[in-house]
This record gives structure tokens, C-alpha cells and sequence, in this order.
């Protein structure tokens, strides 16, 4: 029996077998890509997460940001109003300069702002603080 051969010169057997290396190596290719792609899902997941994290923490400090304003708010008026030497000296220590406003152009009530940190609104006005117990 002869060999048939293809117009390159080849046997069917020598084509058939160029053919499964070619498919073989293609389908080595393509479980390399997929091992390749979980290995960045999971990078992407752990990226993600961490950024989830870094948000949440940006967002809790924006919140207590608003509450230190408040705080402060609270502080400058104890002191302002009442003369508290006490919380006058711990608002120095902290950096906070405020300079009480005249009653006429401040308004009744009203509290001078701090200069340190800045506060979240400039224009808002805090309560007067209760004096401490023990004290007339």
C-alpha cells in the first residue's frame, strides 16, 4: 500500500500529528490564561477590599471631624462666656485662637469662632455650656 501524501510532501499521519501538537499547545495556553485570570481576580479582591476599608475609615473621620467642630464650638463658648481659665489654657495648648467678639456686633449669645481648626461652618454659633456642678 502507498503512502498518500499532501501537497506539502507530508503523510496524513505526519499532518495529523503537527495538528494535536498545535491543539495540545493551545489548550496548555488557555489553562495558563485561566489560572492567570484567577490569580487577578483574587488581587483584584484583596485591592478592593482594602479600598473599601480606606473609605470607611475616611468617612468615620469625616464624621468625628464634625463632632471635634462642635466640641470646640462648645469649649470656645464655656470659655468666653464664663472665663473658665482652665479651658482658656487647654484651648492654647491645643493650638485653638479665638478672640472674643464684641457683644453689639456678635449678638446675644453667640459664641466666637475658633481660628484652629477651622470650623465646618464659620458662620454657626455655639451654645452657651452649662458651668460645672459644684461650682455658683
Amino acid at each position: 500500500m502507498s503512502e498518500s501524501r499532501n501537497p506539502r510532501g507530508q503523510t496524513t499521519a505526519e499532518a495529523t500529528s503537527g495538528v494535536v501538537w498545535v491543539a495540545t499547545a493551545l489548550a496548555a495556553a488557555s489553562l495558563v490564561l485561566v489560572v492567570v485570570n484567577m490569580v487577578l481576580a483574587l488581587g483584584n479582591e484583596q485591592a478592593r477590599t482594602a479600598v473599601n476599608a480606606r473609605q470607611q475609615f475616611i468617612n468615620q473621620n469625616a464624621q468625628a471631624g464634625s463632632l471635634d467642630s462642635a466640641l470646640i464650638r462648645a469649649l470656645v463658648g464655656e470659655a468666653v462666656n464664663n472665663g473658665n481659665a482652665e479651658i482658656q489654657a487647654l484651648l492654647t495648648r491645643a493650638g485653638v485662637n479665638y478672640a472674643p467678639n464684641a457683644p453689639a456686633a456678635a449678638g446675644a449669645g453667640e459664641a466666637p469662632s475658633p481660628t484652629a481648626p477651622a470650623p465646618a461652618e464659620p458662620s454657626a454659633t455655639a451654645a452657651p455650656a452649662a458651668p460645672p456642678a459644684g461650682k455658683p
